[in-house]
């Protein structure tokens, strides 16, 4: 294992108060010798008075170890790693605004659906747009909108797909699946009409994310979405899908 320069490069904080922990993992004890170097102390044993005045186990050092830990045993990188635990599974509602997808989008859908069942139930609510008498955009994103706070519980967390929602990284899907398993919540994800979300849903949204920079055809978004849910579950789990 190549030592990095990491910890001696950007703490002034020596390690000495873990040096177990430390040299379990390989190349630790080098890296720990390294730093009191750097320090004007090379024996880690007895390090100076001014180099360890500061140590109380900082949060930072603790960070560094899981970090390194997470390597040595073949995780993967520390941001995917650090959530990686149990989570309670909540149910997930997805809720669209659509004519349906077409039959190849239907197979990709149902093909991630069946490897979500593995840990956890997913339901589907699919809204038909244009409403009979909609005479404009405004007026259809309002009657579509009262069809999806219908389609919503009033415990769920409701997370909007929108082109103005926060970019939301895989490990930020892992990260909403475990909140919601901690707070005891079931997640609805809402992907809107063509027109985008009504002033409703986005008022009873209490998250708003986009999968891409760029906008994405309706079935092409919910098929997205789908395989981020499920590449969210296997980041918790630790399982190889996701590198």
């Amino acid at each position: 294992m190549q030592i990095s320069p990491l910890a001696a490069a950007s703490s002034s904080r020596c390690l000495h108060v873990i040096p177990t922990v430390l040299q379990q993992l390989p190349g630790m004890a080098a890296l720990h010798h390294s730093i009191h170097s750097t320090h004007g102390n090379s024996n880690p044993n007895q390090p100076s008075t001014t180099a360890c005045s500061q140590c109380a186990v900082p949060a930072s050092q603790r960070t560094l170890v899981r970090s390194f830990s997470s390597k040595a045993k073949g995780g993967s990188s520390s941001s995917s790693s650090e959530l990686v635990r149990s989570v309670r599974a909540m149910p997930i509602k997805l809720v669209s605004v659509g004519k349906g997808n077409s039959k190849a989008a239907q197979a990709m859908a149902q093909e991630w659906l069946e490897k979500l069942a593995r840990y956890t139930t997913v339901s589907e609510v699919l809204i038909k747009p244009n409403p009979k008498g909609a005479s404009s955009p405004q007026v259809q994103k309002d009657a579509e909108a009262e069809k999806v706070l219908k389609a919503l519980s009033p415990g769920d967390r409701v997370v909007i797909l929108d082109e103005r929602g926060r970019a939301a990284t895989s490990e930020d899907i892992a990260r909403l699946i475990s909140q919601a398993g901690d707070n005891g919540t079931p997640l609805a994800f809402v992907v809107g009409g063509p027109f985008g979300h009504g002033a409703a849903v986005i008022a009873r949204a209490d998250d708003s994310i986009r999968l891409s920079n760029m906008v994405l055809n309706h079935q092409v978004a919910y098929v997205v979405l789908l395989e981020q849910l499920y590449r969210g579950w296997t980041i918790i789990r630790g399982e190889p899908y996701h590198h």
